[in-house]
């Protein structure tokens, strides 16, 4: 396998959004890939993928990533488990999206987010955080404004730090630590690495 550019630490990744006719359905930092379609024996796809941070990724041609994966049992495993937990990203994502205030979801959000790049400042705007959560921007400022006034962030324009992630934790909805546990679950080790730095019980 190859790769066209590694030129700074995986921790500092940039994170993807995948779409669905306009519609965040998904996120992929340091911790995943996307192209997905291609192992499970599709050339198309409906989505769409945007890199909303700057950063750096490793690329390989999806015929040498096809070729592995019938060839190579625990890659396959791997990739198939990936291929598990976002498929229960996105259901539970459209539940959150349906039953859960704004606040709540934001906290999640800038949760997903966190772990994606593994920073305490995100380079985020209001504007982007709206379309991400597919609400107006005046229910984020609001929303925002709460969790700044808590402590619990700091915004400025275009950047927002995350100042106190466990209150945080307790702000955001359940969706957070059921998408977390299910990672945890599938990958075990392997999860434990990629967020050490906040999971206690790693």
């Amino acid at each position: 396998m190859s790769s066209t550019q590694e030129a700074e630490p995986p921790s500092r990744l940039a994170f993807t959004s995948i779409y669905l006719t306009r519609t965040q359905v998904s996120l992929v930092g340091k911790n995943g890939l996307i192209g997905l379609p291609r192992i499970l024996g599709s050339k198309t796809s409906t989505h769409q993928a945007i890199v909303q941070v700057m950063g750096t990724a490793m690329r390989i041609k999806a015929e040498i990533i096809e070729d592995k994966f019938s060839k190579l049992p625990e890659l396959r495993r791997t990739l198939l488990l990936y291929t598990q937990t976002r498929l229960s990203y996105v259901g539970q994502l459209a539940a959150c999206n349906r039953q859960h205030k704004i606040e709540k979801r934001l906290a999640r959000w800038l949760l997903l987010v966190q772990d994606c790049l593994a920073v305490e400042e995100l380079p985020l705007t209001q504007e982007f955080i709206a379309n991400m959560l597919g609400t107006n921007r005046a229910g984020v400022t609001i929303a925002a404004g709460r969790l700044q006034k808590a402590g619990i962030i700091s915004y400025t324009r275009g950047s927002i730090t995350v100042l106190e992630r466990t209150r945080l934790e307790q702000m955001s909805c359940e969706c957070y630590d059921l998408m977390r546990q299910e990672q945890q679950r599938l990958f075990g080790d392997l999860y434990c690495q990629t967020y050490k730095k906040y999971e206690k019980a790693c």
